[in-house]
């Protein structure tokens, strides 16, 4: 299998203008985690299909909460090709500029919630998908557009896919190539570290707080185990990936108390602990639990997620074809890089076996901010590229892709 520009492809100015207005479509269509629902979104993809002659499944996970599934075949043999991204938004909150949910374009940027994590991406891919549906006969292989509720919590649209027999018809484990569209900023980022999430509890004993003596103050405990955690913390930083980065360990939110003249029955933490590939959940549960138990012998330990790491060598094949299409749709190189973030990559690359790296338009840094922006000719230069990554890419088969 090799990659070549047999196909010149370049979007017209109506093209492009095509690809902006659907991505200003998919900002309007409010989708805020919680409480999510992404049905509406899913029902405008469907119908945006269905004028393309394009059937789009849907599958509800929950109430108004859906997943999207488009399949192609192609009219000449080659890979199988799975390009995911999702369909939620973290809540816009206060404090913007412009109106999150009316986008605007202000000197080449759409400005709106959404616009880098990442409808932008789920724009490309659906434009990308149309393009090919429209040369059906000169694509060399199969395609799978898979776009997610949930992400942005649980990851319930995902987990749905794995554990629900409805998917089976679809294959998916047998895509040969997995593309992510989050924010990557013009990188194929070939993996990101793992997350587990820990909540640690202490309980005391209530009373007037006019008599402190007489009860039990679970504040007072949880504040002996975080000054402990900060030397736990460094310990963890030491671990290190070679590609990945460093094993971090955070706490991340407190509660604790019910009332200013009550001496507090019951403090939680949240402990956010990143993973590298090498690392056991098993190990770092017993890591914590050992910390826990020389600290305070009554402490609670819950871990409640965990999202495995995700990577795939940089020589890969994948690697190599996704940034000659990068090449052949910009006329630029680009490189290989690392998602800071976590992302739905495991449940391609752990739980389903496929390859997968992380391709998308716009920055990480835009996720979750006030103002959130991407570039627009970011986002033409990432459809262009899964165009070409799609269209261009031949199969050898005498060989067993990646």
């Amino acid at each position: 299998m090799d990659v070549q520009n047999s196909f010149n492809i370049k979007l017209s100015i109506g093209e492009k203008d095509e690809l902006y207005e659907l991505l200003k479509k998919l900002v309007m269509i409010k989708t805020e985690n919680p409480p999510g629902n992404e049905k509406e979104i899913a029902l405008f993809i469907k119908d945006y299909f269905a004028n393309e002659g394009v059937k789009a499944d849907l599958i509800d996970i929950d109430k108004g909460r859906t997943n999207v599934i488009v399949q192609l075949k192609g009219g000449m043999s080659g890979p199988k090709y799975l390009l995911n991204g999702h369909l939620d938004v973290v809540p816009a909150g206060e404090g913007w500029e412009t109106s999150p949910f009316n986008p605007i374009i202000h000197d080449g940027k759409l400005y709106g919630r959404g616009t880098a994590d990442m409808k932008s991406g789920v724009a490309a891919m659906i434009y990308a998908t149309k393009y090919v549906n429209k040369h059906l006969e000169e694509f060399p292989g199969e395609l799978i557009l898979f776009l997610n509720a949930d992400e942005e919590r649980r990851n319930d649209g995902m987990e749905d896919m794995i554990s629900n027999p409805v998917y089976s018809k679809y294959e998916l484990d047998k895509a040969d190539f997995g593309v992510i569209g989050e924010p990557t900023d013009g990188k194929v980022c070939i993996g990101h570290r793992g997350v587990a999430k820990f909540r640690i509890t202490t309980r005391g004993i209530p009373r007037h707080a006019s008599e402190p003596n007489k009860g039990k103050n679970a504040i007072y405990e949880m504040n002996q185990i975080i000054g402990s955690l900060e030397s736990l913390s460094q310990r963890v930083n030491q671990k290190k990936d070679q590609v990945l980065g460093s094993a971090s360990l955070a706490v991340t939110l407190i509660n604790g108390g019910s009332a200013p003249n009550i001496i507090p029955e019951k403090c939680e933490i949240e402990i956010d602990r990143r993973i590298l590939p090498s690392e056991n959940l098993d190990d770092i549960h017993d890591e914590i639990h050992k910390f826990l138990v020389s600290e305070s012998g009554s402490a609670e330990l819950q871990n409640y997620y965990v999202l495995d790491a995700s990577y795939i060598e940089p020589t890969h094949s994948l690697v190599a074809h996704l940034k000659t299409a990068y090449y052949n749709a910009t006329n630029e190189q680009t490189t290989y890089g690392v998602f800071n973030a976590t992302c739905e990559a495991p449940y391609l690359s752990k739980k389903l076996g496929i390859p997968t790296v992380i391709f998308g338009p716009g920055s990480l840094e835009q996720a979750h901010t006030n103002n959130e922006f991407v570039e627009l000719s970011e986002v033409n230069e990432v459809a262009l590229t899964y165009i070409n990554l799609l269209m261009n890419t031949k199969n050898n088969t005498e060989e067993k892709y990646g």
